[in-house]
């Protein structure tokens, strides 16, 4: 009988781990389906969000040329990003963990850029889609990706 109730056990404990993977719970992830803010190097995740304001950008090993007059930012909310970028406003859906940054293609007004500030968009919103991994270093968000790196100063 003993047998037979840790065969059941063990069946229903299975079916139950099925349901809550199966209903996007995952063992790193609350059930909730928000990311979890952490550091990777030991800061407390209330630093990561925020405002943020791109102080340098590199994409695909070119400078991303920024104009002062019309800043690129850069705001993280638990599972959102949204800012401006030098013409557009945009907004995503994230995915954070302790050292992982993704977005989804994000939303974007469409306004008619001249050409500086289009570029500058372009140059951004194709970099920001590639980055994989974020650190706080020194009060500066550095956001990579294969051959790109965004470095952000807290507005």
């Amino acid at each position: 009988m003993n047998a037979l109730r840790r065969v059941v056990g063990l069946g229903l404990g299975s079916l139950l781990a099925f349901a809550a993977v199966a209903c996007g719970a995952s063992p790193t992830q609350p059930s909730t389906g928000a990311p979890v803010f952490s550091s990777p190097t030991g800061q407390p995740a209330d630093e990561l969000l925020g405002d943020w304001r791109l102080a340098a950008g590199q994409n695909q090993g070119t400078q991303i040329q920024l104009l002062a007059a019309f800043p690129v930012s850069l705001t993280i909310a638990p599972r959102r990003v949204s800012g401006q970028s030098a013409c557009n406003n945009y907004q995503a859906d994230a995915s954070i963990d302790a050292v992982n940054f993704g977005i989804a293609l994000p939303a974007m007004s469409a306004m008619g850029c001249d050409p500086p500030r289009g570029a500058i968009d372009d140059a951004y919103i194709g970099a920001l889609l590639t980055v994989e991994t974020w650190q706080l270093n020194g009060g500066q968000l550095f956001l990579r990706g294969p051959n790109v790196v965004l470095q952000y100063a807290p507005e």
